[in-house]
C-alpha cells in the first residue's frame, strides 16, 4: 500500500439533518492481485482505529474511550477477503470478514479497479483502486444512540493505490 494515497472514510446519519463525516489516517492494507484470476485475489487491511479523524479533537477523543471505539482494548479493525463474488470488467464484488470491537461479520466490497502501470515519478509498477461498503454499526455492538437518530448505517468510501515490492 502507499500510505501517501490512501484514504479511508466514513459516513453516518447525523439526526436526519446531514452526513457526519470522518476518517481514518493510520492503515496498512496488503493486496495479493492476479487480474488473470481475479478470485484468486486477496485483500487484507488493518486499521488503527485510535487514528480516527473528524476535525474536532474533544469529540475525536469521546469516540476513541469505551463508550464507542474502545481503542485502549480494541486498537485496530482488519477486514479480509473471504471470495469473490461478482465480476463486471473492472468492478469485482468480495466477500469479506470484518472485526471491529472483538466482533466478527461478514461485509461485502465493491471494489472498482482504476488500473495500473508504471508510476514515472516512483518508478513503481502501481495499481489504483476505489472501493465501498456498507453495513451496521449495531452488528459490532457500536448501537450508542442508534434510537435518538444517529444512524446505524455505516458508509465507507476507500481510495487507494499499490505498490509493487
Amino acid at each position: 500500500m502507499d500510505p501517501d494515497h490512501a484514504s479511508l472514510v466514513w459516513k453516518i446519519n447525523h439526526l436526519g439533518f446531514s452526513t457526519f463525516i470522518g476518517r481514518f489516517n493510520d492503515m496498512d492494507a496488503s493486496l495479493n492481485f492476479d487480474p488473470q484470476n481475479v478470485g484468486n485475489s486477496s485483500l487484507e487491511v488493518i486499521i488503527n482505529t485510535a487514528s480516527l479523524d473528524i476535525n474536532n479533537a474533544e469529540f475525536a477523543e469521546e469516540l476513541r474511550g469505551d463508550n464507542w471505539f474502545d481503542t485502549e482494548n480494541f486498537p485496530q479493525a482488519v477486514y479480509r477477503t473471504t471470495s469473490l463474488l461478482e465480476e463486471n470488467g473492472n468492478s469485482f464484488v468480495f466477500g469479506g470478514d470484518l472485526t471491529l470491537l472483538g466482533v466478527t461479520a461478514p461485509v461485502d466490497l465493491n471494489v472498482n479497479f482504476h488500473g495500473g502501470g508504471r508510476n514515472f515519478l516512483t518508478r513503481s509498477n502501481t495499481m489504483g483502486f476505489s472501493a465501498s461498503a456498507n453495513f451496521l454499526r449495531s452488528d459490532f455492538g457500536l448501537s450508542r444512540f442508534t434510537s435518538f437518530g444517529v444512524g446505524d448505517d455505516i458508509e465507507l468510501e476507500i481510495h487507494i493505490e499499490f505498490m509493487e515490492n
